[in-house]
C-alpha cells in the first residue's frame, strides 16, 4: 500500500493493521456494552455523546478500540454494534465470538488453544504496539476470549492479569500521621 492514498474498501485487512487493537481495561469494554443497553446506540459515536462517561485519553482509547473491532468506521456506529446491544446472553456472547475473531486477523486462532505467551506476542507484534500498550492490548486480547467462549491455552489464560477483568489495585497505606499534641507543662506534685 503506498502512503497518501485513499484506502479502498477491498483492503480493509491493511486498515485494521493501522488501528490497534483495544488496550483499554475489558471491564471498560464491557461495561461500554451495557452502558449501550440502557441509553441506546446513537447514530454518531462522537464525544458529545460518549465524552462525560469517558473523559480524557481513556474514551479516545476506547473509540480507537471500537474501531479496531469493526464497531465503528470514524465515528459512525456499525450495524454489529447495534446487534451485540440487543442481543442477550449466549446469543450476545456468539457475537462478540465471532467479532473477536474477525478483528484479531493476526491471532491464528487454529493455534489459540494450544499457544503461548510468547506465539501470542510474536502474533501482536504485527500490530505496531509496544511496551505497555502492548501487554494492555493482549490482557483485553485473552479477556475477551475467556469472557466470550473464544478457544485459549490455559497458559495464556493465567498470562492475562486479573486486574483488568474487574479485581482492583491494592494502594500502599499513607503514613500515619501523628495527632498534634500540645506539650504540657511539668506537673508539680
Amino acid at each position: 500500500m503506498t502512503q497518501g492514498n485513499a484506502i479502498s474498501p477491498t483492503s480493509q485487512q491493511d486498515n485494521k493493521e493501522k488501528i490497534s487493537p483495544p488496550y483499554v481495561p475489558f471491564l471498560t469494554f464491557n461495561n461500554l456494552i451495557g452502558w449501550l443497553e440502557t441509553e441506546g446506540v446513537p447514530i454518531k459515536f462522537d464525544r458529545s455523546f460518549w465524552g462525560k462517561k469517558y473523559g480524557g485519553s481513556l474514551g479516545v482509547q476506547l473509540m480507537a478500540g471500537l474501531r479496531f473491532l469493526g464497531l465503528l468506521k470514524d465515528d459512525y456506529t456499525q450495524p454489529l454494534l447495534n446487534e451485540i446491544v440487543k442481543a442477550k446472553g449466549d446469543d450476545r456472547k456468539k457475537l462478540l465470538a465471532g467479532m473477536i475473531q474477525t478483528a484479531y486477523s493476526a491471532v491464528d486462532f487454529s493455534q489459540l488453544s494450544g499457544a503461548t505467551p510468547n506465539m501470542l506476542k510474536d502474533w501482536f507484534i504485527k500490530y505496531g504496539l509496544d511496551g505497555s500498550a502492548d501487554r494492555k492490548a493482549r490482557s483485553f486480547f485473552i479477556n475477551a476470549c475467556k469472557f466470550y467462549d473464544v478457544p485459549i491455552s490455559n497458559t495464556l489464560k493465567k498470562a492475562a492479569r486479573a486486574k483488568q477483568t474487574g479485581g482492583t489495585r491494592e494502594r500502599k497505606p499513607e503514613k500515619e500521621k501523628m495527632p498534634h499534641v500540645e506539650p504540657r507543662g511539668e506537673r508539680n506534685e
